[in-house]
């Protein structure tokens, strides 16, 4: 019997559980098989704990979905190590209680290029126009350089809608989220779409990021003549389903 694990990170912020719990309903409505899901931290069930009950329900092949933006440490040897298998590992047996179960575990999300489609649907609902308007990407920023380069990935699908476009990093690297409102002021735009490239709500996404780009409430400010809208986090989105669906056919 198959079916699909959804494997989050976790949060402390209530709307990460209710997205997950969204995507996998999607999810299971298009491909026709059960999902379940599990967490990394804060949350339950546990990854492992997941696996195991799918193992106790009778599952033999299980394709793991990373609910990641971006490869890594986290969705790269974490989420491979809760499963019982070796870091860096995509496909494998595991045996629990006596029952062996194969997984195949699937790419992240934020590299499918199904992004396009999420990131116009973003921009339109801001009512932007390409002529007025630039965008900032902000990742989370990582020491290997692999959030950035799915951020960079993204952008070009943004460049190539015929808007300025810029990337930024709440840490760790550049340009910050501060260095980059100040080149898209400096574009002389009358509106800029800032788009946190997270999965879900975070301390990152809802006080650091919108304090940076100036916002003290809600999700706009101006700045001079130039208005400032914060956009829900990317993950969030409707059509990350879509896509998870899609990776779960492609293993």
């Amino acid at each position: 019997m198959k079916g699909i694990l959804i494997c989050a990170h976790g949060s402390t912020e209530s709307e990460t559980g209710s997205a997950v719990r969204e995507h996998s309903a999607r999810v299971s409505s298009l491909t026709g098989l059960p999902v379940y899901y599990g967490f990394n931290a804060s949350e339950e069930p546990s990854i492992t704990d997941a696996l195991h009950k799918m193992s106790a329900d009778g599952f033999d092949e299980v394709i793991v979905i990373p609910l990641f933006f971006a490869p890594g440490f986290l969705a790269n040897k974490i989420v491979p190590k809760a499963l019982g298998m070796e870091p860096e590992t995509a496909e494998g047996e595991v045996t629990i209680k006596g029952h062996t179960i194969r997984i195949r575990i699937t790419g992240v999300f934020g590299d499918h290029p199904g992004m396009k489609d999420v990131l116009r649907d973003v921009i339109s609902s801001c009512g932007a126009s390409a002529k007025d308007t630039a965008v900032i990407l902000i990742g989370h920023g990582s020491k290997d350089g692999k959030n950035s380069a799915t951020v960079r990935y993204n952008a070009s699908f943004v460049s190539e809608m015929g808007y300025e476009v810029f990337c930024a990093y709440n840490e760790m690297q550049s340009l910050t989220v501060e260095e980059a409102l100040k080149s898209a002021l400096g574009t002389g735009c009358k509106q800029i779409i800032a788009i946190p490239m997270f999965v879900s709500p975070s301390v990152h996404s809802t006080e650091e990021i919108p304090a940076k780009l100036g916002i003290r409430e809600g999700r706009k400010t101006a700045l001079g003549n130039t208005e400032v809208i914060y956009c829900q986090e990317i993950g969030m989105h409707p059509k990350i389903a879509d896509i998870l669906a899609e990776r779960a056919g492609s293993v």
